[in-house]
This record gives structure tokens, sequence and C-alpha cells, in this order.
């Protein structure tokens, strides 16, 4: 899942509902993957938060972000969308 916010931010998430592992990796207006974290805790309502300025997170299952070398600093190619 993609999520685009309007500007560059703290933007937290939890895993509350979640019943799956998730990667949550947040990315800066330049595209550049600025924190990874993976979490196995399922159905928590702990809240997992960037520490620096972004502006697109995205969740793909847990793991997947190792399984494709992601690392802090990568660019991630993100598609324009039409509104």
């Amino acid at each position: 899942m993609l999520f685009i916010f309007e500007k560059e931010g703290a933007y937290p998430f939890w895993m509350k509902d979640t019943h799956i592992p998730l990667d949550i990796i947040w990315l800066n207006s330049k595209k550049e993957v600025t924190k990874i974290i993976t979490t196995l805790k399922t159905d928590s309502e702990d809240y997992l938060i960037n520490s620096k300025p972004s502006k697109y997170v995205i969740e793909l299952n847990a793991n997947e972000s190792f399984k494709l070398n992601l690392k802090i600093g990568d660019t991630v190619d993100i598609p324009k969308f039409n509104d």
C-alpha cells in the first residue's frame, strides 16, 4: 500500500486491526528511503514513527524490503497518478 501526504512531516502508523506482519518504509519528497521498520507484532497500538520528515509511506509484507535489498538513502520509483 502506498500513502501519499500533502507535505513532508512525521507520520506515525500502528498495527491495530492488522493481522499480518509488515514492513513500513518512509520516503522523503525526493523519494529517498528515510526509515524502514519491520514489525512482526500484529494488532498492536504501539506507534511506529519516522525520525526524518517524509512525504510517502509504503507498506509491504514483512521482510520484503530485506529481499529487495532496500536501504536507507535508496531512491524508490513512484509513478505519477492522475487526479
